[in-house]
């Protein structure tokens, strides 16, 4: 069960539309600030400044980020509870592999892609 506990969040405007995500729910995705301050979901690998707690629909939208505490993280592919987090192409946690920036650790395991579950974020950090 996917949950979430002391967050501390900031608004930030929407660099576009982030209410499709492809497949899975947009919502609870890694997002980054670009140069303008917009956000927007955070590549493969990259740093990401935390997770969208909402569903901006259009440039310019403040969406809610979660960039500290417990948050709901939607799963890119399997991952096991412990397993320190990172984005894939699409915003979505994945187990993160050398070279890359870890955002967050998994609290619960995931059968696969497109399950929330509960993570908690951390610093960023390099694999």
């Amino acid at each position: 069960m996917a949950f979430e506990q002391t967050l501390r969040t900031v608004g930030l405007p929407a660099a576009a539309d982030l209410t499709s995500g492809g497949t899975v729910n947009p919502q609870f995705c890694f997002v980054t600030t670009n140069a303008s301050g917009q956000i927007n979901f955070t590549g493969a690998g990259a740093v990401a400044d935390g997770v969208v707690q909402d569903k901006p629909n259009a440039q310019g939208v403040e969406g809610e980020v979660a960039i500290l505490g417990i948050t709901k993280l939607v799963t890119g592919a399997a991952v096991i509870a412990g397993d320190p987090l990172m984005a894939n192409a699409s915003g979505q946690a994945i187990t993160a592999t050398a070279g890359n920036f870890v955002r967050a650790r998994a609290l619960a395991s995931s059968a696969g892609a497109g399950v929330i579950i509960p993570a908690l974020l951390l610093g960023p950090y390099k694999m």
